[in-house]
């Protein structure tokens, strides 16, 4: 095997041990690469095929302290039994869970804390220059303001800038509602119960329904008139040969 191999395959070996102590789940399977389990017992990550920079080392690991976090403080009926229905609130309503038990972790283990935020802070650095971010209810935007709700990170600029509409909506069901939500960070039914009715509330589904029917209409309309431009480029190239 060669060197940097072994190094990856080391690092895999100790991610895994990461996982199985922090969620004190010796039993737990943890694979890389693979096609994500249904167990919810199980991990799974990405494949590691090189570690060439800082940022690959940070990612990794911050992924496996949230995968450990949420098997020591996620319970799987809990968290089924308040699932709202609908794919994009389903996804939203996930990562609440998911902001919920990394939070508990940031204020139990310091090194977590550390990891998860270095990698949040590298993260919005190469989003920084992004500009043309959707308004509709994307995970990525949701989880960047709801974790700037939770943790003491500094908002993405970026994002709120481009989500006015998008924040307003989330502002009035949220903030209302954060005392609550933080007084019962550990009690994930009570918590889980406040997310779904929550997101069950702000009628996601039908406001990303007709955000993508717009986004469609504009689209059409875009190759509509590239198509007239085309046609009218063409017919002045006829003219001047």
């Amino acid at each position: 095997m060669e060197k940097k191999d072994t190094h990856l395959e080391n690092f895999k070996q100790a991610l895994i041990s990461t996982i199985k102590s922090i969620s004190e789940k010796n039993d737990c399977e943890v694979s890389f690469g693979k096609q994500a389990s249904k167990n919810y017992n199980n991990v799974n990550l990405p494949e590691i095929k090189k570690l060439e920079h800082f940022q690959d080392f940070l990612t990794m690991r911050a992924k496996a302290d949230s995968e450990a976090l949420r098997l020591k403080y996620s319970n799987e009926d809990i968290f089924n039994t308040y699932k709202p229905k609908g794919k994009m609130a389903e996804e939203l309503y996930e990562i609440a869970e998911k902001i919920r038990y990394e939070k508990i972790g940031s204020d139990t283990f310091k090194g977590i804390k550390e990891n998860l935020a270095e990698n949040y802070k590298e993260n919005k650095k190469n989003t920084k220059n992004e500009e043309n971010i959707s308004e509709n209810l994307s995970a990525k935007t949701f989880e960047d303001y709801l974790r700037s709700l939770f943790f003491e990170v500094e908002k993405n600029k970026n994002y709120i800038k481009n989500i006015k509409e998008s924040k307003k909506l989330w502002d009035k069901n949220f903030k209302k509602n954060m005392n609550i939500l933080k007084m019962n960070l550990k009690n994930q039914e009570k918590f889980n119960q406040i997310i779904s009715k929550i997101i069950s509330n702000m009628n996601i589904e039908n406001k990303n329904s007709d955000e993508n029917k717009i986004q469609e209409e504009n689209n059409l309309q875009d190759l509509s008139n590239q198509k007239k431009q085309e046609k009218n480029d063409q017919e002045s190239k006829r003219q001047k040969d």
